[in-house]
C-alpha cells in the first residue's frame, strides 16, 4: 500500500535558493543528466544565474548537449552563460 504522504520534492527552484543565499563566487551547474528542457526550465536556470551574479558570483554550466544545448544556443544563452 502506497503511503498517503507525498515525499517532499527538492525544486531545482528551492535548491538554487539553497546555494544561492550562500553567495558563492564560482557555481558550477552540471546538466549532463538532462534530456529535455522546456522554457520553465531555461527560466530557471537563467534566475539562477542572475541570483548567483547579484551577489558577484559566475555560474558555469557543464555537460549540456542534444536538445537542451539546442535551445541554450537558439535563445543565445551560450552567450550569456559560461556554457562548457
Amino acid at each position: 500500500m502506497a503511503s498517503s504522504t507525498p515525499a517532499p520534492r527538492w525544486t531545482f527552484a528551492r535548491c538554487w535558493n539553497e546555494v544561492v543565499t550562500r553567495h558563492p563566487k564560482r557555481v558550477v551547474l552540471d546538466l549532463a543528466r538532462l534530456r529535455l528542457i522546456d522554457g520553465r526550465g531555461v527560466s530557471a536556470v537563467v534566475a539562477f544565474y542572475r541570483g548567483v551574479r547579484a551577489h558577484g558570483g559566475d555560474l558555469t554550466v557543464v555537460g549540456l548537449n542534444n536538445q537542451p544545448l539546442s535551445i541554450f544556443r537558439l535563445m543565445r544563452l551560450d552567450q550569456v552563460l559560461g556554457i562548457h
